[in-house]
């Protein structure tokens, strides 16, 4: 939901462009699409100024890191480079995870992390931007301090805004980050175990790990298949009559109420897909092996009560 507000904010005109279902993340069918359209090039690597090129034209590829699998990335960057596009990466539930042995966050131009209660690294709400562009850093410091200009105080040419962090959120957040690699380690560990106990159910698939990617698992995220027995939203039902809290995937923009109008008409297959049959386990790192394998367990237990009903 939060990079669609972001461009919109800046007047930008938001144009999806459905992924791969395999990982949950753009990948082929981005590449594919995206290379055919007609782009606008930057000048330079990274100019600062990141307002919209008139005409309609593309200036930026926003990917998404979803659920802690990092996106394939190489494909997109390849495409942004021969069109001079840039390439923001939402990496705000990715901490930690990597592409081919590089970070998640970093790959692009500009890189954004989340700081939500519920992310690996938390500050109770806030997040993050990282860039290795210094014209890009100062622009990002000017803006989220309500755009003042340097050489005169509480003088505003353009409109900003207050996304200041306090002293005391940003202590918490090193406090958090000498511990990101137990969370990591922690969550890599709990899926392992997931990945054990639920392998052989029939009708789940569980959460990808391609061969070139490191999964930090943000969410354990399952996809409910016909072969289960019961529906995604069947099995959140009966979960939690056993006071197992689950969440669905998120929902496509596309299908938000508030956006309907800017995309009528338009249909994105694997976005629809994965939100109908995903669900997301609980993954928090005080999570218990015990509490882990009751979890399992009752997903094993409802799945066999099904197919010998």
């Amino acid at each position: 939901m939060s990079p669609l507000p972001c461009g919109l904010s800046r007047d930008h005109r938001p144009r999806y462009i459905s992924g791969s279902p395999r990982p949950y993340a753009g990948g082929r069918l981005w590449r594919g699409r995206f290379s055919s359209l007609p782009c606008a090039r930057r000048n330079g690597r990274a100019s600062a100024s990141l307002t919209a090129i008139g005409g309609g034209l593309p200036i930026g590829v926003m990917v998404v890191h979803l659920y802690g699998h990092p996106a394939d990335t190489d494909p997109i960057l390849q495409v942004a480079e021969k069109h001079g596009l840039y390439v923001i990466e939402d990496a705000a539930e990715a901490h930690g995870a990597e592409y081919k042995g590089r970070r998640a966050g970093g790959l692009g131009h500009v890189g954004c992390f989340s700081f939500y209660a519920n992310k690996i690294i938390t500050t109770g709400e806030g997040g993050m931007i990282v860039t290795d562009d210094a014209e890009i850093a100062g622009r990002a410091k000017k803006l989220k301090d309500q755009a003042y200009e340097q050489e005169r105080r509480f003088w505003h040419r353009e409109l900003g805004f207050n996304y200041r962090m306090t002293n005391l959120q940003a202590a918490v957040g090193v406090a958090q980050m000498e511990r990101i690699d137990e969370f990591i380690n922690t969550r890599r560990k709990n899926a392992q175990l997931l990945n054990h106990l639920l392998g052989q159910v029939p009708g789940l698939s569980l959460p990808p790990e391609a061969c070139w990617a490191k999964n930090v698992y943000w969410m354990y995220s399952l996809l409910v298949d016909e072969g289960f027995g019961i529906t995604r939203d069947q099995l959140i039902d009966c979960l939690k009559g056993q006071r197992i809290e689950t969440r669905p995937f998120f929902y496509p923009l596309h299908l938000q109420p508030l956006y309907e109008h800017r995309f009528r008409g338009e249909s994105y297959p694997v976005a629809e897909e994965l939100s109908q049959k995903g669900i997301n386990l609980p993954s928090g790192n005080e999570l218990t092996e015990t509490q882990i394998r009751y979890i399992a367990n009752a997903i094993v237990s409802l799945q066999r009560g099904v197919r010998y009903e």
